[in-house]
């Protein structure tokens, strides 16, 4: 068919709906094409498509599409969008109502708002991370929309959710083995890493005599050096997300610290070289100088760092830093609480039920700073989608070091939920706020429908006295009356068999929660990573505690029908873990759409994940290994250990404060 053809054909479908309604600013290629056999030429004789050369027009093609405008719209009915069926993103016109399942499945997107929110959001998430292969769901989903008539009688369009198609259960099955296995092998580097050094540490604390003890005041200095280089690491990749970035920033930033590794070594040379100042150096200087550390210094690193990241928006770069220097901050002050009440508190408890008091004493302390650190993570919407595990990895891991007894499986999936609760529960509290304030245009509404009332009572009642006027207080419990029936009833369908399935669907349905509510991917991302972190928290922290335990037993009295008995112990200990965490990713996986096995594909995401575990999760070993020594000491022998004080066992250790040393 020949373009003249097509374009004077297009002319009298065009001329035709003029006639019948109006001018047009395009042609609906659907409709065009459905039309065609109808068509009738036109009075000018150049559109007898069909009728003179028998042949039936063919339809548009991509190169030759240029009908992108929306066809009139008259009032009453939706306008038609001319697309182009060569597009992957555009879909064929049809009508806005037309349901499917009672929902409409948003396939078209680009001229639906929230679609268009979606897909800039998906945009600026895939240009934080750096690569395209960034997953923030495990399957793809669409929009799901409901048509409703609104209380003016127009029919509209609402988002209720997403819909997502999850794999064959055996597929998500062997994936989340492979994924599994892999953490378990992850979580046994770390335990055996970290239980050698406390082993190391033992025979440190062992030495009382100076002159014997000058090999071990070295090892003191090279642990005060590589907690100093395990804080700089993690504030590094906090702030970058990237191995070979951050020492980029190192190099530019390497100065901010400066100060960090001066207060950390002096504190050091003070408490081996100058005992007599330890008490006037740990009161006056060490905590303004941790007060600087920690905020100000803090601050100026990750401002330095948001004003140099090409991926922070220029409007959010003070609110990216501060949220970098909270959580930096909140980890630093968890570390100093932790060292100075909790872990002199462990290690001074001998009976079982004082230490029950010190684990619940625990938990209730450290969960606001760790509610703190996860909120503030998952609100991070700029930079790098890897940084969840520096940000957490210290939390986590300090977390799961001691009894959490209160954080089992259904505390794991109820994760995503408390978020939501969350949410919802700030929402209905500002709720409540607004109701306690008058509304000016309702109490103005009132007031008029009150003044013609009596208006009305008064011209048809003129020999009479008018009737008293309708006060506020009134209406407003007429108002109150009318609501408190409307709940009854909307309670009354709640409690009925038939919405109780559909409640507990939509109470389940996480992932439309967080599509409706508006939550950002990167959130969806942080979210996924902290459930992953948190399993390879839990099961490092197993599988250490009871590796340090077995090596201090053999150490203490040799055994190999006890180490077998140990070693078996702790396999059925890890089967058991693995099985929940088995559970935990099926239903993250399959009912919330979390990307917790589709995250393992991307470039850096397993390698950032292993080098915040390394550098920020080992912090609370090399800070407490001494604690930890005289713990598991005492657990297995409290007749020799039982009594001892952790200043007289471990001389050599500067990381203990002046009222554990008697100095």
């Amino acid at each position: 068919m020949s373009s003249a053809n097509l374009v004077c054909f297009c002319e009298v479908e065009v001329a035709e709906r003029q006639e019948n309604s109006g001018p047009h600013l395009g042609c609906d290629r659907q409709q065009l094409s459905k039309e065609a056999p109808q068509a009738r030429p036109s009075d000018e004789g150049g559109g007898a498509a069909e009728g003179k050369s028998g042949r039936r027009p063919e339809p548009f093609d991509e190169e030759d599409d240029e009908c992108h405008g929306i066809v009139g719209k008259q009032p009453g009915k939706q306008p038609s969008i001319c697309t182009s069926h060569g597009s992957g993103e555009n879909w064929p016109p049809e009508s806005p109502g037309s349901p499917t399942d009672g929902h409409d499945v948003d396939e078209r997107g680009e001229w639906r708002t929230e679609a268009r929110k979606r897909k800039e959001m998906v945009a600026h998430f895939h240009e934080g991370a750096g690569s395209k292969l960034a997953a923030y769901e495990e399957f793809p989903s669409t929009l799901r929309y409901e048509t409703r008539v609104n209380d003016s009688g127009e029919v509209e369009e609402k988002l209720v959710g997403i819909a997502f198609t999850p794999e064959p259960f055996i597929n998500t099955a062997r994936r989340v083995a492979r994924v599994l296995f892999f953490q378990l092998a992850t979580a046994l580097v770390f335990a055996i890493a970290w239980a050698l050094f406390c082993l190391g540490c033992w025979p440190m604390c062992e030495y009382k005599s100076f002159s014997r003890g000058v090999p071990w005041i070295v090892l003191d200095f090279l642990r005060v050096l590589l907690i100093y280089v395990e804080y700089t690491a993690a504030a590094l990749l906090m702030a970058e997300g990237d191995g070979r970035l951050a020492l980029r920033r190192l190099v530019s930033c390497g100065w901010i610290f400066v100060p960090g590794g001066l207060f950390l070594f002096s504190r050091a040379v003070v408490h081996h070289f100058f005992g007599g100042f330890r008490v006037l150096y740990r009161t006056y200087v060490t905590p303004p100088a941790a007060f600087v550390v920690t905020f100000p210094l803090a601050f100026i690193f990750f401002r330095f760092s948001a004003h140099r990241n090409k991926t922070v928006m220029r409007h959010r770069k003070m609110i990216y830093s501060s949220q970098l220097t909270v959580i930096f901050s909140s980890q630093l002050s968890l570390a100093i609480v932790i060292r100075i009440f909790l872990l002199p508190l462990a290690t001074g408890d001998t009976t079982d039920g004082e230490r029950t008091r010190v684990a619940f004493g625990f938990l209730l302390i450290t969960w606001p700073f760790l509610g703190l650190v996860t909120a503030t993570n998952r609100a991070i919407r700029d930079g790098s989608a890897l940084q969840t595990a520096p940000c957490l990895a210290f939390g986590a891991v300090a977390h799961a070091l001691f009894p959490r007894m209160c954080f089992d499986l259904f505390t794991d999936i109820a994760i995503p939920y408390c978020v939501l609760i969350g949410g919802a529960s700030s929402r209905l509290f500002i709720r409540l706020v607004a109701r306690f304030k008058p509304n000016q245009r309702e109490t103005q509404d009132q007031h008029a429908d009150a003044v013609d009332i009596i208006a009305v009572r008064d011209e048809s009642n003129s020999d009479r006295k008018p009737g008293p006027r309708l006060s506020r207080l009134s209406t407003r419990a007429a108002s109150y009356r009318r609501s408190k029936s409307a709940a009854f009833d909307r309670l009354r369908c709640m409690l009925s068999r038939s919405s109780l399935a559909s409640h507990l669907n939509t109470i389940l349905d996480a992932q439309s929660k967080f599509v409706t509510s508006g939550y950002h991917p990167m959130f969806l991302r942080r979210l996924s990573d902290q459930v992953y972190l948190y399993g390879l928290a839990e099961l490092t922290a197993l599988i250490f505690s009871n590796l340090c335990s077995i090596i201090f037993e053999q150490m203490l009295s040799p055994s190999g029908e006890r180490l077998a008995e140990r070693l078996a112990g702790l396999g059925v200990l890890v089967l058991i873990e693995m099985s929940l965490e088995f559970l935990l990713f099926c239903y993250m996986v399959r009912v919330i759409n979390l990307p917790l096995i589709r995250s393992e594909r991307e470039p850096k995401a397993v390698r950032m994940r292993l080098m915040g575990m390394f550098f920020t999760g080992s912090i609370c070993v090399v800070h407490g290994a001494s604690h930890m020594v005289m713990f598991v000491l005492q657990s297995l022998d409290r007749e020799a250990y039982g009594s001892v004080e952790l200043r007289d066992y471990c001389p050599h250790d500067s990381f203990l404060l002046r009222r554990h040393m008697g100095a």
